[in-house]
């Protein structure tokens, strides 16, 4: 297995993981922030990144906590970043 391959592996354990967490507070958070939330899940890049995230946090100590931090929120990140950086 490719590295590549390992981290999409982890990708989509992560977009499950992702789902669940976002699921649970979605009666917390308004519909666009979820939406934000979900877009963090997308194999493909973002067009801006940084301003999702920056966004996000402005949904509050729940939004914030559920989806921008721990390892699945590195693994959607590392995905992003690989495929800006190879062309994909």
């Amino acid at each position: 297995m490719s590295a590549y391959d390992h981290l999409a592996h982890l990708y989509r354990l992560c977009t499950n993981h992702n789902g669940r967490g976002i699921h649970k507070i979605s009666g917390e958070i308004t519909e666009s922030v979820k939406n934000a939330m979900y877009s963090l899940s997308t194999p493909y890049p973002l067009p801006d990144l940084q301003a999702t995230i920056s966004f996000i946090r402005t949904g509050g100590p729940k939004a914030e906590g559920a989806s921008i931090t721990g390892p699945c929120f590195c693994v959607i990140i590392n995905i992003h970043f690989t495929r800006s950086m190879d062309g994909r």
